[in-house]
């Protein structure tokens, strides 16, 4: 008898946990035309009439029949010209960085001849059971597959980062704060802050600094998104020395100001 096991792999699967934010079937008309830019990747599985999607010089038709995901952090603009249906997903599935998985990806992704997976899916949407959330699942997590097979999407090593490097994306997700700085994260890992940035960059990819903006914009927009709690408080909680400042800063990075993005969010 001989037993492989793969510790890394179990460990990577029980880490992953896809992140729905929302999830709904829409009759839609010539008003659901509004400028976009979410950190979530949107899921669109159309099944009936026509849609589009605008960003840069490229435009992308919606039609039954296709699933279309939006990647997070792109930004466009979409339109119904006439009548649109479709099951919508909003959702994460996070990279070890915290990152969603598709964010900066610049295009579109259409999967073709989907009419068989999106009848499965809006079943299941309709369905109030463990079955139905488990069939729903099941089939966005072979769908993101699929897009990221066709894109070519490298897949990161399951163990890519430091333990320095790990603590630093723990805590930062843990307690988001425009006050977290280099130097406060590299003395609580009895780093020097030139150390831990230049660690930080080299294994992640991207600035400490820059690191921590996304971050905290980030749970800023989810708080915006799915709780009431008012724009100042939100801007105090996370950080910000003035609630101008986290206006100009959430509209660089969405594209809207806090309280227009919040209102879109809402209709």
């Amino acid at each position: 008898m001989n037993v492989r096991q793969n510790d890394l792999l179990i460990k990577e699967s029980n880490r992953q946990n896809m992140d729905i934010s929302d999830i709904g079937y829409a009759d839609l008309d010539p008003a659901w035309h509004a400028r976009a830019c979410s950190p979530y990747t949107r899921v669109y599985m159309v099944t009936d009439g026509y849609g589009e999607l605008t960003y840069g010089r490229r435009c992308v038709r919606l039609t039954p029949g296709n699933v279309y995901l939006v990647p997070a952090e792109l930004d466009f603009t979409y339109a119904c010209p006439q009548r649109l249906e479709k099951l919508y997903i909003h959702l994460n599935l996070f990279r070890y960085n915290r990152y969603d998985l598709l964010a900066g990806y610049p295009d579109v992704i259409t999967l073709p001849h989907k009419e068989a997976v999106i009848r499965q899916a809006v079943d299941a949407f309709r369905r109030a059971d463990v079955m139905g959330a488990l069939t729903l699942k099941s089939v966005l997590y072979a769908t993101l597959t699929e897009a990221m097979t066709l894109i070519g999407l490298p897949s990161e090593p399951i163990e890519s980062y430091s333990a320095p490097v790990k603590e630093v994306i723990r805590l930062i997700d843990t307690q988001p704060s425009m006050a977290l700085t280099a130097e406060t994260l590299a003395a609580r890992l009895y780093l020097s802050p030139s150390q831990l940035q230049k660690r930080f960059r080299r294994e992640v990819g991207v600035p400490l600094g820059r690191y921590i903006s996304d971050r905290v914009l980030f749970a800023a927009e989810r708080q915006l998104r799915t709780t009431g709690d008012p724009i100042s408080t939100i801007s105090d909680r996370l950080g910000f020395c003035d609630q101008f400042y986290f206006s100009r800063r959430f509209t660089n990075q969405y594209g809207t100001p806090p309280s227009v993005y919040r209102k879109t969010q809402q209709e």
